[in-house]
């Protein structure tokens, strides 16, 4: 996690992204959909390397109104 420092109008610093992680000898990761080429590449570009593909299941609750008012746990 991110903490955030100095936030003058429409901007946010984000401080102690990985310093914390590092100081206490941890080693930094960061995640990123395989289809997320901008941020794949800005992580690259940061040092980081790809070292694990794994699949991720999204899974949500339908919105109400499409024709099934039940609730969730009926």
């Amino acid at each position: 996690m991110a903490g955030e420092r100095l936030c003058p109008p429409g901007w946010t610093e984000v401080h102690a992204v990985v310093s914390g992680a590092i100081s206490r000898g941890d080693i930094p990761f960061l995640h990123a959909s395989l289809s997320d080429t901008a941020a794949i590449r800005l992580h690259e570009a940061l040092g980081f390397r790809l070292r694990r593909r794994t699949r991720i299941v999204v899974v949500r609750v339908p919105e109400r109104g499409n024709g099934d008012e039940r609730s969730p746990r009926s």
